[in-house]
Formats: C-alpha cells, structure tokens, sequence
C-alpha cells in the first residue's frame, strides 16, 4: 500500500511539474517540438528548425519595431547601431556554425540548422526583455 501511494504520488508531482514546464516554453518552441516529432528525417528535422528560426526572426523584428515605439531618439540610434552590429555577428557565426561541422555528414544538417535557430531566438527573448521592462516603466 505504501508502495502503491509513493508511485502515485511521485506520478503527480511528474505531471504536475511537466505541466509547469511546458507553461514555459514558447509557443515557436512548442510548434517546433510538434513538428520535430512528426518527422525524423534527416531533412524533416533541418526544416522544422529552420522554420522555427523564420519565425524566431519574426519575432526578433516585433520586438525591434516595438522598442523603437518606447525609446527616445539617442536610444533609437544605439538600439540600430546595436542591431546592425548583431546582424554581422548573426552572419559570421552562421559561416562558422558552417565550418565547424563536417559537411560530408547529413546528420550534422540539422545541428546546424537548430544551432543558427538558436542564435536568432536568444536575440529575440533579449529584445523582448528589453521592450518588457521598458514598457513597465
């Protein structure tokens, strides 16, 4: 019987938490997961993180057009100047990303393609956090 209530009760502290997390998680990062699990391939996987990049993109530019609707002019200027400097960043890790894995190896398509998402989704949430605590001001 004791055996019995700590399995159930471990099973709903599992559920319960796996539900937080999931709250967590971002709706492009959701449909990106969904899409992972539909199709394995080798190709399939390269274009659901592509299509989550595309769309993190998107949202990157929200954010940058919605800063610049909170900011004075001096900030507008640093916010481009920053941006510009980040897009050559973007550019030269996408040639690295390139570069370091071995391109005879298609498992390693995807890899790159999720490490590239990733460059452009964490420029995203930083504009994003950045609008949110000014917004609140």
């Amino acid at each position: 019987m004791k055996k019995s209530i700590l399995i159930f009760t471990c099973l709903i502290i599992l559920l319960f938490s796996s539900a937080l997390f999931a709250e967590d998680k971002h709706p492009i990062d959701i449909e990106e997961e969904k899409c992972l699990n539909k199709d394995l391939t080798t190709a399939g996987m390269a274009n659901c993180s592509y299509e989550a990049r595309e769309k993190w993109d998107k949202e990157l530019n929200r954010y940058y057009k919605l800063l610049f609707t909170v900011l004075n002019e001096q900030k507008k200027a640093k916010l481009k100047e920053s941006q510009l400097a980040w897009i050559k960043f973007r550019d030269l890790e996408f040639e690295n990303i390139e570069n370091m894995y071995p391109q005879d190896a298609s498992m390693y398509i995807p890899i790159r393609q999720s490490d590239k998402s990733d460059i452009v989704k964490q420029r995203a949430l930083q504009l994003k956090a950045y609008y949110e605590a000014l917004k609140e001001r």
